[in-house]
C-alpha cells in the first residue's frame, strides 16, 4: 500500500476549509475553497515515487 510521512505542514487559510478536490488531469494538482471567500490552487509532489 505505501507509507504516508508528514514533510511540511502550512496553514492554507484564516477560516476552515469549506472544499477540496484533485484535478483528474494533472497529478498533484488540486484545488480548494475557504469560508473566507478565496480560491487556492496546490501543488503535490512526488507523487509517483516508492
Amino acid at each position: 500500500m505505501g507509507q504516508v510521512e508528514l514533510l511540511n505542514n502550512a496553514t492554507v487559510a484564516d477560516q476552515p476549509v469549506a472544499s477540496f478536490d484533485w484535478s483528474p488531469d494533472k497529478q498533484g494538482l488540486c484545488a480548494f475553497t475557504a469560508f473566507d471567500q478565496t480560491v487556492r490552487v496546490g501543488i503535490v509532489t512526488r507523487l509517483n515515487q516508492y
